[in-house]
């Protein structure tokens, strides 16, 4: 919805962009009608699946393509008694659903493997409640996010190996916290978070475009505010002076971004 209200000029900007996660999500003519920044936190996005460090520990599962090969690990995570295991992951129109599907149908995988794409929330919390109980969950997520924080890789889970979707995803990633193996697949790479603005919009507000050229965030604190907002369920009138305090604690850098911002306007 945010890119194709940006191509349609209905809204100016959005800085929540993930690419290439987000790639089929843009219109046709995205590229004709709006620009894409540099990120403003390169390979921050981080995302898989992740298992339950109790299955993963007592039954040696390394990665999803196990569950096609063992019958009986596969059982553990069948919970509706249809002899496919359970993935928990996203809801229709999200980036990560096409993602998951492509993943199911690219390596056949559907015979084996039921997508659970209910709401996000409603999932997250199924996945806490089976493993709160001892139960073998299979589910997908992401980094930064508060969900990496209220089920820690490498202490109540473990990211797990996935047939990689993109066509350069020979390429593992290495220092992975709580990963299974070190490299692991992934099976998807790093998400870059990024700015993406209506062209117009940017040629009537140079200071603007200069803006989001100069931005860059951290990710831990990126991190730690969506984990405060999950937590204490914040407005985003509440969030405002969390950001103001990261300003004003970097006002250095920020002062050097607003400074190319005013010589761009003038």
């Amino acid at each position: 919805m945010a890119y194709l209200a940006i191509s349609e000029g209905d809204i100016d900007y959005w800085p929540n962009s993930w690419f290439p996660l987000h790639n089929p999500q843009l219109p046709d003519n995205f590229h004709e009608v709006a620009t894409i920044f540099d990120p403003l936190c390169p390979a921050c996005g981080i995302q898989g699946y992740l298992v339950d460090a109790r299955t993963v520990n007592e039954h040696g599962m390394t990665g999803i393509m196990d569950l096609v090969e063992r019958e009986d690990l596969r059982a553990l995570f069948d919970h509706t008694g249809d002899g496919r295991a359970e993935l928990y992951g996203c809801p229709p129109g999200w980036g990560c659903y096409e993602g998951i599907n492509t993943m199911l149908d690219q390596f056949e995988l559907r015979d084996y493997i039921n997508h659970v794409d209910a709401g996000y929330s409603a999932n997250f919390a199924e996945v806490l409640s089976r493993i709160d109980s001892g139960e073998a969950t299979l589910y997908y997520t992401w980094g930064p996010s508060a969900w990496l924080l209220a089920l820690t890789p490498g202490e109540e889970v473990m990211w797990v190996n996935a047939p990689g979707i993109m066509e350069d995803e020979a390429e593992r990633a290495t220092g992975v916290e709580g990963a299974v193996t070190d490299p692991i697949e992934l099976g998807y790479p790093p998400a870059d978070i990024q700015v993406s603005a209506n062209q117009t919009f940017l040629d009537e507000n140079p200071a603007a475009a200069e803006l989001f050229r100069q931005v860059r965030l951290p990710l831990e604190w990126i991190s730690a505010i969506d984990s405060r907002m999950s937590d204490e369920d914040l407005t985003d009138a509440e969030v405002r002076p969390h950001a103001r305090e990261w300003i004003e604690a970097n006002r250095e850098q920020v002062e050097q971004w607003l400074t190319a911002a005013r010589a761009a306007a003038n």
